[in-house]
């Protein structure tokens, strides 16, 4: 059985959860600066999900925001392989890493909920991209950390998105970083989808 170590966990989540984060569509039309809109919520955002989380989740509602973020994501992703791929479990991508894995990070998630950790303390690799303010975001600043991690691999662009090249790396935390990095550049509309075929 695959067994990720806390910091591989928390790296893993560091990245999914970012990107998640940045791919709202957040803010009021015309009021400031969106997110990137690759899904259709708005959990983060002090005028979203966020007053409901915080009243029903007084103590975890950070957690929760940015899991449904996550969630949109996944959902994302799984509705552009099913009309891409043969099965959505033919590829790998930044939010379909595998059942064990997500596992894993899901029981890591619970370990900081119940140490009543906020996320951008628990992940600090978020601390500079969060914010409940949709004023505070910055597409350039986003940018600027995706940049600090890996170069981008090579892709090419297949039907389901940024198809990358070559195997898909053994370790997840590898895997999770080169789908990142994949994210540059940054497309102007829609979730680039960045995987790895898994069926070739």
């Amino acid at each position: 059985m695959l067994s990720l170590s806390d910091a591989d966990r928390d790296a893993i989540l560091t990245l999914q959860l970012a990107v998640a984060f940045a791919g709202e569509r957040a803010a009021e039309p015309g009021r400031a600066p969106a997110r990137l809109s690759w899904w259709n919520t708005d959990m983060v955002d002090e005028l979203g999900g966020h007053d409901l989380l915080e009243r029903m989740l007084p103590l975890t509602w950070r957690w929760a925001a940015l899991e449904a973020a996550r969630e949109a994501a996944r959902r994302t992703e799984t509705a552009r392989f099913k009309g891409s791929l043969r099965s959505p479990d033919s590829a790998c991508s930044l939010f379909r890493l595998g059942f064990e894995v997500e596992e894993q990070l899901a029981e890591r998630v619970l370990q900081h909920k119940r140490n009543g950790t906020d996320p951008a303390a628990a992940l600090p690799g978020l601390a500079e991209l969060l914010s409940d303010h949709p004023e505070d975001w910055s597409t350039a600043a986003f940018i600027a950390w995706l940049e600090g991690g890996d170069p981008p691999p090579a892709y090419i662009e297949a039907p389901a998105g940024r198809e990358l090249q070559g195997p898909a790396p053994s370790s997840p935390r590898l895997r999770a970083r080169r789908l990142t990095a994949a994210l540059l550049p940054l497309p102007a509309q829609a979730w680039p989808c960045p995987h790895y075929r898994l069926d070739t």
